[in-house]
């Protein structure tokens, strides 16, 4: 699916769309809403685990990219990524 205001709008409860260019970064549809998560392997305890990052359209796609980026560096240094920590 193309990322656009019409086919997220259109995205049924349960959907979820995949960006492609960062890896574990999609934006999940419900029923009231749409909200971006990161999924990721925990550098801690290896189990996968996902998190809530924001709504969409109060974040952005480019807005989810610079927090997708900020938590996989986390992750990539050994860190549990935390959306907390990545806002200045």
């Amino acid at each position: 699916m193309r990322f656009d205001a019409n086919n997220i709008e259109l995205m049924e409860s349960g959907q979820y769309l995949h960006v492609s260019a960062c890896p574990g970064l999609r934006l999940r549809a419900t029923a009231r809403q749409r909200t971006w998560v990161y999924r990721y392997k925990s550098p801690v305890d290896g189990r996968v685990r996902q998190i809530r990052i924001g709504r969409w359209p109060e974040l952005s796609l480019a807005g989810a990219i610079v927090e997708w980026e900020a938590l996989t560096a986390m992750q990539h240094a050994g860190l549990e990524p935390v959306p907390e920590m990545c806002k200045s």
